[in-house]
């Protein structure tokens, strides 16, 4: 009886739309840092934050947030953006940052709005997250 001849398998290739390994574990591992939540807009849009990129001015504390599908919903599903942050830690007040929406994008400044989060249950996550953040 005669022996079949190996056959080897060709690799299948790797799919066009996938980024190289090593870029998705970067980008990820980006996103792992933003681990402190301060809780969920009124859209469902959750807001952490990297505790360690917090930067202190004063009584003022400034960070990035980094939102996205919140805890309680899904009406932020497939989004993923930064905020520009802002804690008063004199006056307890959080407000983020917005590009005015007029003229050229480089040049336009910005407008500050007060926030409130919330947790599901609490309307007012704020409070806790104005001191977590003042505390750090």
């Amino acid at each position: 009886m005669a022996q079949a001849a190996p056959t080897t398998a060709t690799p299948a290739a790797k799919p066009s739309n996938v980024p190289p390994e090593a870029v998705l574990n970067k980008f990820y591992g980006y996103l792992q840092q933003y681990n402190l939540w301060l809780g969920d807009d009124r859209g469902a849009c959750s807001y952490e934050i990297d505790p360690t990129g917090v930067k202190k001015d004063g009584t003022d504390r400034f960070f990035l947030a980094k939102i996205s599908r919140g805890r309680e919903g899904t009406a932020c599903r497939g989004v993923l953006a930064f905020q520009i942050m802002q804690v008063d830690c004199k006056t307890k007040t959080l407000y983020r940052f917005v590009r005015e929406q007029k003229d050229d994008m480089r040049v336009a400044g910005w407008e500050r709005y007060e926030t409130t989060l919330s947790n599901g249950t609490s309307k007012n996550k704020s409070a806790e997250a104005v001191k977590a953040i003042c505390a750090l």
